[in-house]
């Protein structure tokens, strides 16, 4: 039997309410103007800051949470860039580490791999986040997370920076990750 997920067309009430800053501001701007209208872009924010309010604070006094979340839609309806916009308003908002599991064949892990490192041009250019992704087929995105200096994701230091971090959506990748 199918199960059919359809829309909510409405906002959720938010948990909390995200700010924008540097990356969001910095990715939007980004944007090709004449793929993205204002009016695109004005729905782009909407959408992902109440999304973003829907998940976890992290600058709340917990010491731990959990929330997961899912992207799904056709094929070029805008999955991409509706994840990218989410990860970069998260950093804005005090997530120091973004793990997005793109694409379940290398041919689309390599095209959203670049797409995101070509996103966040404007950060990895001026050594404000760093960007683990693959832009051909070779490297291993695992081993270069484990070999992260700790330093990278600790709130304050002078190496202290957030990290994005592309993988194949695989069984035995992910298992690898989360070890």
């Amino acid at each position: 039997m199918a199960t059919f997920i359809k829309p909510i067309q409405k906002s959720l009430p938010q948990n909390w309410y995200p700010k924008i800053g540097y990356f969001y501001s910095s990715f939007i701007n980004h944007l090709n103007d004449s793929e993205f209208s204002t009016k695109a872009k004005d729905i782009i924010k909407n959408e992902t800051l109440n999304i973003l309010g829907n998940c976890s604070n992290p600058n709340t006094s917990l010491k731990r949470f959990s929330s997961t979340g899912v992207v799904v839609g056709y094929v070029q309806s805008g999955k991409t860039t509706s994840f990218t916009a989410l990860s970069a308003a998260a950093l804005d908002n005090g997530y120091d580490l973004i793990i997005i599991l793109a694409g379940r064949s290398n041919p689309l892990y390599l095209q959203n791999s670049k797409e995101i490192r070509e996103s966040f041009s404007f950060a990895i250019d001026k050594d404000k986040a760093h960007v683990f992704s693959l832009d051909k087929d070779e490297g291993d995105t695992i081993k270069e997370i484990q070999n992260l200096p700790l330093t990278y994701l600790r709130k304050k230091g002078p190496f202290s920076k957030p990290v994005i971090s592309v993988h194949l959506k695989h069984q035995g990748h992910i298992n690898a990750l989360t070890k």
